[in-house]
């Protein structure tokens, strides 16, 4: 009997100092984690974020920031937009900078939603797909089928928004690119009407160059060859800085 009491009280004791143990474990942690009394930063995941908040924003600014907006106003005229933005999500899931790379698409865009999304995504790179003239691109509008935004209108809403790459991948836009790039370092549009598969390949391709981490003018020579095979790929025309690399 005095055996079993002993033994009890034995294992008393080592379950209390293993239990002090696991106490002065999480107590030694709390400390690890706070500074002067201020918890220190940690990320969406629960883990301790890691440098200051300058070295945190520089890793935010690493993100190479897509926009791709849309407009298919036009019911006479259809373009097959979502194909375009679904082939070229799936296309940058596989390129080799695919973890730094953030494509945010919005479609049946009107003037207001697009000065919106500059502003709210702080995008790096602006692609349009849709219609255009010589007179703008087509965004939709609340009064009439559509609503043209000139060269000079977009000039002015990219100007200083830190946007360092614009594609107008639509019909004569070549005009409206050498517009904005008073205010963007490189643009690229085009010279004459392209087809909608020669759009659409014309991005995958492009894009897929970027996210590789080649030039700009790297990857117009892969998006102007893919096109090549479905319109002419000559239409395609560059302003600006091409020989530099977005992200890499």
């Amino acid at each position: 009997m005095e055996a079993k009491v002993v033994a009890i009280f034995f294992a008393g004791m080592v379950g209390g100092l293993l239990l002090g143990a696991l106490m002065l474990l999480l107590f030694l942690e709390i400390l690890r984690r706070t500074d002067g009394g201020k918890l220190k930063p940690f990320d969406v995941m629960g883990r301790e974020a890691s440098g200051s908040q300058a070295q945190i924003q520089q890793e935010l600014d690493r993100i190479l920031r897509i926009l791709f907006v849309t407009a298919n106003p036009d019911p006479e005229l259809p373009v097959d937009i979502d194909e375009e933005v679904r082939t070229l999500r799936n296309e940058l899931k596989m390129v080799k900078f695919r973890d730094r790379i953030a494509l945010h698409s919005y479609h049946a865009i009107r003037p207001d939603d697009l000065v919106r999304y500059v502003r709210e995504e702080s995008p790096v790179v602006v692609h349009f797909s849709g219609h255009a003239s010589e007179h703008g691109i087509a965004l939709r509008s609340d009064v009439d089928k559509y609503h043209v935004a000139s060269g000079e209108n977009l000039r002015q809403l990219f100007e200083d928004r830190g946007v360092q790459l614009v594609v107008l991948n639509a019909c004569y836009t070549k005009q409206h690119a050498m517009e904005i790039s008073q205010s963007v370092p490189s643009v690229v549009g085009t010279s004459s009407a392209i087809t909608d598969e020669a759009a659409r390949h014309f991005s995958c391709a492009f894009y897929r160059a970027i996210g590789n981490g080649l030039t700009i003018r790297d990857a117009l020579r892969d998006g102007v060859d893919a096109a090549s095979f479905y319109s002419s790929g000559d239409s395609y025309q560059k302003f600006g800085n091409v020989n530099r690399r977005l992200i890499g």
